[in-house]
């Protein structure tokens, strides 16, 4: 596991490169000479800002709006480490959510799928409950919302009366 600097451009992450000391250096640089060649951050099996050092490539691109860089603290893992991490995540936090599907006995949870879910921070971004019972108090708000709702009519003199 690696900790890099990073930013984050038009929806795209890529890495600072090692040649500037610091990410103040690189965004003075950046500005002067704005097309570079860097290595992109690809997310197609993980989440920002924890990225697979195996999906990445180097790229050029031009930074025309250096104000729309946002610098961001990268880590970059292994697959196989992701994996593992992400699969211990799964075990952790996933039970009680509505898409887990808990291994069978003796069987390594299946992390595919999971890998655009959730962050290596345990932030599951689809996670759904199940709803609790409907209680009194759920009751006894939807009777007010309906009743606020139907006030105005409920006021108005009827039309009918003589």
């Amino acid at each position: 596991m690696k900790q890099l600097p990073a930013f984050a451009y038009l929806y795209n992450y890529y890495l600072i490169p090692d040649e500037f000391a610091s990410p103040d250096d690189f965004l003075a640089a950046a500005a002067r000479r704005p097309m570079m060649t860097l290595t992109r951050l690809c997310e197609t099996g993980c989440i920002a800002p924890y990225f697979i050092e195996e999906e990445t490539e180097l790229t050029r691109i031009r930074l025309a709006q250096p104000d729309r860089i946002h610098l961001i603290d990268a880590t970059l893992l292994s697959s196989a480490e992701y994996t593992e991490r992400l699969a211990g995540l799964l075990c952790d936090r996933c039970p009680g959510c509505l898409h887990f599907v808990p291994p069978a006995e003796g069987e390594p949870i299946d992390t595919a799928g999971h890998a655009k879910e959730m962050t290596l921070d345990g932030l599951c971004l689809l996670r759904a409950e199940g709803r609790e019972p409907y209680t009194l108090i759920d009751a006894a708000d939807s009777f007010w919302a309906d009743l606020l709702e139907a006030e105005d009519s409920i006021r108005k003199p009827s039309s009918t009366a003589t």
